[in-house]
């Protein structure tokens, strides 16, 4: 009996599916932000306090530094103009902290992360969020 053609690419689609999956749950690395320089090339999520942001190239990249003002930042993350469009809203705030996910790269000898997709930006903690938690723990 011949198998059907049909049967044989679900089970291709099934093995890559499971690879993908398999270098997802990889990409899920979570680090704390004082261990950035330790994973350079790595797919991690990280988490940190937001010291100060800056536009450069025209408003097409929005740099937010974590861990520490600039030069001392531990980690920045690069927002690109089609993200910043998406995240218009909470990026209006005065943010406390951030998320992402993402590949640790160098620039310049100090890690960063490129966000090129909105999915990259686990949360976001704005002023106003923050206090208005606060408000709902009273």
């Amino acid at each position: 009996m011949r198998e059907c053609p049909y049967l044989a690419h679900m089970k291709t689609l099934f093995v890559s599916l499971l690879l993908i999956g398999s270098m997802t749950l990889k990409a899920q690395t979570k680090i704390e932000l004082t261990d950035v320089s330790k994973h350079v090339g790595d797919s991690v999520i990280v988490k940190g306090k937001v010291f100060g942001l800056k536009e450069v190239d025209g408003g097409r990249l929005l740099l937010i530094n974590l861990g520490g003002a600039y030069p001392k930042e531990l980690l920045t993350i690069v927002l690109q103009k089609d993200v910043q469009k998406v995240l218009a809203e909470p990026l209006k705030g005065e943010l406390q902290e951030i998320a992402v996910a993402g590949k640790i790269e160098l620039f310049k000898t100090k890690p960063q992360i490129v966000v090129s997709d909105p999915t990259q930006i686990q949360s976001i903690i704005t002023e106003k969020a923050a206090a208005q938690h606060q408000g709902s723990n009273k």
